[in-house]
């Protein structure tokens, strides 16, 4: 009876994952347009609150988020980069305040306009710390 429950509580825990049959045709297709290169089979698809995240990776391997509203509106990307294509401002924030300053990974948000909004960080040990577009500490 404890196994069922620790494992009923875990499933609704877990981030609800939007089978491809639920996402709106709008979305299917705003995505479709905006990446026709991506193969439907290597999309991942994830509810957001009442948006949808589809995930996969680009042509270099790296894992790329990409929101779109119920009705196909893009909101936002999500792509991870090369930790040499960070500001050179976070790289400094990371060495002053972190014993080992090792960022593991990288990522830059973008707006729907493509412009950038944050990058969000792991390093030191810590996930998700975010900086603005300038590399400051986003507050």
């Amino acid at each position: 009876m404890k196994t069922r429950n620790v494992l009923l509580a875990l499933l609704f825990a877990l981030p609800f994952t939007a089978m491809a049959g639920n996402v709106p045709d709008a979305v299917k297709q705003a995505f479709a347009k905006k990446y026709p290169a991506v193969a439907e089979n290597k999309v991942e698809w994830e509810t957001e609150g009442k948006n949808f995240e589809a995930e996969y990776k680009n042509e270099k391997g790296m894992e790329v988020s990409v929101i779109f509203a119920a009705d196909g509106t893009l909101i936002e990307t999500e792509e991870e980069i090369a930790v040499a294509d960070l500001p050179a401002a976070i790289a400094s924030h990371v060495s002053q305040n972190c014993a080992t300053p090792v960022i593991t990974k990288a990522e830059v948000i973008k707006d729907a306009s493509g412009k950038v909004k944050n990058y969000e960080i792991e390093a030191c040990g810590k996930e998700d710390w975010m900086f603005d577009a300038s590399g400051a500490p986003a507050k």
